[in-house]
């Protein structure tokens, strides 16, 4: 082999090992994400769920977090509901009912003490999730006709991108054949928060999450909306954004371009690191394209956010390599 081929040779073995290198890195960054457990909501969260009747109007409402009680020398979370065709912005004590209370227990165990709500007897206890479950485990709740299953199966899980953090996502089959169910760590269904225990609708309606959000912080948007209260887009079918941003190169070493799919106006992008802490930020965005430099961020995995109008235009995974 010649020197040249020899140094050829050299060459590709170096990039190869480099992509082996950032993709290890990235499992093991992806890994310890989904490793981060994220508790459930004990204040100031709000979750929006629409129906969407077969012939009718949706008929939009929501769940809230509203302060903590004491019951059994428990404390427990008090949870309100707002129901509307298009609900208040801001769910508050006087815009709402008192259904509930809500509270996690140390074993990842997501109960509801029922003070209102219409669905079950009154004054009861019921475990509506179980987030310490892993593939093939079985959660058993209870008798019919407090619950809408006995037990549910868990099928499978994997990891979901919601807000600058990975959250760990449940698969489940009911046994007795029911509506299947997906739950998402720290947020729960995605039909129904209170879906366990809440019957399935009679008519030709489909209930869903729309949006769950805490401390004004959107942690999931169903797709194709953009923010909570974009009510006016049609329903989509995975939790990303219908705007996308093309970066290239990446992974990058000194700087990249930032492509949206649309020119920008007054925009902003955001760059968190792995742990979701905001690194870097540039504002007065406009155009259809954007330069960003490195500067001084160490190599790793970030996520970049393009911000437009107040909500959430894109959110893409970025790579930095190389020396500084």
């Amino acid at each position: 082999m010649s020197l040249k081929n020899c140094a050829f040779a050299s060459s590709s073995m170096k990039k190869h090992l480099l992509l082996l290198t950032i993709s290890f890195l990235t499992l093991k960054n992806f890994v310890a994400q989904t490793n981060v457990y994220h508790p459930f909501p004990d204040s100031n969260a709000v979750w929006h769920q629409h129906e969407h009747p077969s012939g009718g109007p949706d008929n939009h409402f929501q769940f809230g977090i509203l302060g903590d009680t004491v019951i059994n020398s428990l404390v427990w979370h008090k949870l309100y509901q707002e129901q509307n065709c298009i609900p208040d912005p801001v769910i508050t004590i006087y815009n709402s009912t008192l259904v509930g209370a809500i509270r996690e227990d140390s074993l990842k165990q997501v109960f509801f003490y029922n003070i209102s709500y219409w669905s079950v007897p009154l004054d009861s206890v019921y475990k509506l999730y179980d987030f310490s479950k892993q593939s093939g485990d079985t959660i058993v709740f209870g008798p019919a006709p407090a619950y809408n299953s006995p037990a549910l199966v868990v099928d499978s899980t994997d990891s979901v991108f919601t807000y600058n953090q990975y959250r760990k996502r449940f698969y489940f089959t009911d046994i007795n054949g029911g509506m299947p169910e997906i739950w998402i760590e720290g947020i729960g269904s995605k039909r129904n928060l209170l879906s366990i225990i809440d019957p399935y609708p009679t008519c030709s309606c489909l209930l869903e999450l729309f949006c769950f959000r805490q401390n004004d912080t959107s942690f999931y948007i169903k797709s194709p909306f953009l923010d909570c209260y974009d009510l006016t887009a049609g329903i989509g079918e995975n939790e990303q954004q219908i705007n996308s941003a093309n970066i290239f190169p990446n992974p990058f070493s000194t700087e990249t371009t930032v492509s949206a799919s649309e020119n920008l106006s007054n925009a902003t992008l955001i760059i968190y690191n792995s742990l979701g802490q905001q690194v870097k930020q540039q504002k007065n965005i406009s155009g259809q394209t954007i330069t960003l430099h490195r500067d001084n961020l160490p190599n790793g995995i970030y996520f970049l956010q393009i911000i437009k109008e107040n909500k959430v235009y894109s959110t893409n995974k970025l790579v930095i390599t190389g020396g500084l």
